[in-house]
């Protein structure tokens, strides 16, 4: 049996309040007596089901705790407070705490402080200090007590009390400078107003902790509860002398001073010459500039140049002011105003002048444009056609070009008589190079020079131009290869009949593309000779022949000979002869030798064959016969005509011997 003193863990089981079961002051509450012998004949019920084996939720181990009581927050200050409350866990139960808290009007969604240690008993009382809290500002919290009972946690929270923190007057946080010079200085400091809009901030200032200057902050009101920052410029300073300063800020609550702190003000000092730059640079002039940091003083320059190193004897060119500044200024551009020499270096300088001193800037230089400078080499690989040309460009500082012109020697040489500019303009140009922009020489070429005759002499320069002028370099000659016409021979007649014959020959066409033909006629002598056959090819040697089947006339001597045309000239072979063969015919031969076109031999065969058809018919003769016999083999495979023409002709042909 358990006694009444568990009425905490009878009650938790009977689904009642704890209460029910509490003891009165004077002894036992008989309505308590009463639901304890119900709880307990349940909690036996609910043993016996347990020793079956139904599990239990988790969560009914854990009782939730009895509602703690949130009260009043003591030791409230502009930025802390300490949290109270009290707890009830009774006897045989366990409770730890916590507070939560927020600015919002109610206990959720806030903040939690750290737990607190467990507690058994009644009228537990317990607290947690808070600090860094906002002032002015309304604060609501609760106690929370918390039980857990194999991890399982359950809690219970306590009314919700308020509080507000006190009024505070603004913290300074850091003071600091920035952007000091010999005469001024940036004055700084983080403030938190602390909740309250300030009332004045002002930084004083002086060279003693006396503070002779102020200046007011900007902004000139700070609000909220975080830090800001706040400025004020401080003029009026002396060169290298050391100032106190401090921030002085007051709200509805209070003033506070900023610590005493010190800067520094920075000595004065000659120009500072950063850079020295040309533009405007042309063959006869250039302006001059500079970069020159005044050094917070109001600053005077100018420039100076010469063609020495040294700059003895120098040229000034005027300059002009600058306003007193700690950041570079232009200087510049100062004109020299011309005169200058084309392609020549000069050397110069800027000399800046402030209230402490001169600074001359480094010696500079620079070289004035010029037409391209130029020299010309020997030619290189030298063929029939063609030939590379090479030489060196200074470009003269500009954008240059270049190409290299040739002319044939006779020419070139009466340009110059006839006093020509440019004694190249009538003749070739190589494609163009680039040279650059700058002072240095480069190479040119080697570019190719084409189309060229064979064993011809040339006359070649370099040629460059740039936005200063054009240079028409020293000149130099070359003088191709020997011209290579082909080489021809003129060989034998061959197949030679009385109606046909196959002339032969042989051309080298010496590497280059090559057009053969025969001259072919009745008469000896090159100027009767007529054009029979015309083909091309390239490369070396090549045999060639042309026939002449059935077009030829019977008895008759021919001539000919082979000729052959390259690029470099045309070869004649020997001329050469043979004579066809006679018909022991009732026809007679045509006095005057017959040249294509002419009437042939079948031609004649068949208007006998007609003329006799009309007479009547006759025995065909010899001649007839042939040609009826070369008709047919004209019809047959192009592969068995020959044989079949050779067979007509030892059947059907003149029995008279051929010569």
């Amino acid at each position: 049996m358990h006694g009444v003193g568990d009425y905490e863990s009878q009650a938790a089981l009977a689904g009642r309040p704890k209460d029910a079961l509490r003891p009165s002051r004077c002894g036992l509450n008989p309505q308590g007596l009463v639901s304890a012998r119900r709880s307990l004949s349940l909690w036996l019920i609910t043993g016996a089901v347990l020793a079956a084996g139904l599990a239990f939720s988790s969560s009914a181990l854990a009782a939730a705790p009895e509602e703690p009581v949130t009260e009043a927050a003591t030791g409230v200050t502009a930025t802390s407070a300490t949290l109270n409350g009290e707890l009830n866990p009774n006897a045989s139960a366990t409770a730890g705490y916590e507070f939560t808290y927020n600015t919002n009007g109610t206990c959720t969604e806030g903040s939690t402080t750290e737990p607190g240690a467990d507690a058994t008993g009644e009228g537990i009382k317990v607290s947690t200090p808070l600090t860094g809290l906002t002032p002015s500002t309304e604060y609501t919290f609760c106690a929370v007590a918390t039980h857990t009972e194999e991890e399982v946690t359950e809690t219970t929270s306590g009314a919700p009390l308020s509080f507000t923190t006190e009024a505070a007057q603004p913290a300074v946080v850091e003071e600091s400078t920035s952007g000091v010079t010999p005469f001024a200085a940036t004055l700084q400091a983080l403030i938190n107003p602390e909740n309250q809009a300030t009332t004045t901030c002002v930084f004083e200032f002086g060279p003693t902790e006396a503070y002779d200057s102020s200046v007011p902050c900007e902004p000139g009101t700070l609000e909220g509860a975080f830090e800001q920052s706040a400025t004020a410029p401080a003029a009026e300073l002396e060169p290298g002398t050391t100032y106190h300063y401090r921030v002085v800020v007051a709200n509805a609550t209070g003033t506070t001073e900023g610590e005493d702190a010190t800067f520094t003000t920075l000595e004065l000092e000659a120009p500072i010459v950063v850079t020295e730059s040309v533009s405007g640079l042309s063959s006869t002039d250039a302006s001059l500039e500079a970069q020159i940091n005044p050094n917070f003083q109001e600053t005077t320059y100018e420039f100076e140049y010469g063609t020495n190193e040294a700059l003895t004897g120098a040229t000034a060119v005027p300059g002009g002011t600058l306003a007193a500044a700690s950041e570079p200024q232009l200087a510049g551009p100062a004109d020299i105003g011309g005169g200058l020499t084309p392609g020549t270096t000069y050397f110069y300088r800027v000399v800046a002048t402030n209230g402490t001193s001169t600074t001359d800037g480094p010696v500079e230089q620079f070289t004035t444009q010029a037409t391209p400078a130029l020299t010309i080499d020997p030619a290189q690989t030298i063929t029939r056609t063609t030939a590379f040309l090479s030489g060196t460009v200074n470009p003269g500082g500009v954008t240059t070009s270049y190409y290299f012109a040739y002319i044939d020697q006779a020419l070139y040489e009466a340009a110059v008589a006839e006093g020509a500019p440019n004694p190249y303009a009538q003749g070739g140009r190589t494609p163009e190079g680039n040279a650059g922009a700058d002072h240095e020489v480069h190479t040119a070429g080697p570019l190719r020079a084409e189309e060229l005759r064979p064993g011809t002499t040339y006359h070649y320069a370099l040629v460059a131009t740039n936005s200063v002028g054009t240079t028409i370099g020293p000149g130099a000659t070359l003088t191709t290869l020997a011209p290579t016409p082909p080489i021809v021979a003129t060989g034998a007649a061959v197949g030679v009949t009385q109606l046909a014959a196959t002339i032969t020959g042989s051309v080298d066409g010496r590497e280059l593309s090559t057009i053969m033909q025969f001259e072919f006629g009745t008469a000896a002598g090159a100027g009767s000779l007529v054009p029979a056959t015309v083909m091309s090819a390239s490369g070396s040697a090549a045999a060639i022949e042309a026939s002449f089947g059935n077009s030829l006339q019977p008895g008759t001597t021919y001539f000919y000979r082979v000729v052959a045309t390259n690029a470099d000239g045309t070869a004649f072979g020997d001329e050469q002869s043979f004579t066809t063969g006679v018909f022991s015919s009732p026809f007679s031969i045509p006095i005057t030798p017959a040249l294509l076109p002419f009437t042939s031999i079948a031609e004649i065969n068949a208007k006998e064959a007609a003329e006799n058809k009309k007479g009547g018919s006759k025995p065909l003769t010899r001649g007839q016969k042939l040609a009826k016999a070369l008709r047919a083999c004209s019809k047959k495979q192009k592969k068995r005509r020959p044989g079949c023409k050779r067979q007509a002709r030892r059947k059907f042909g003149p029995k008279s011997k051929k010569t």
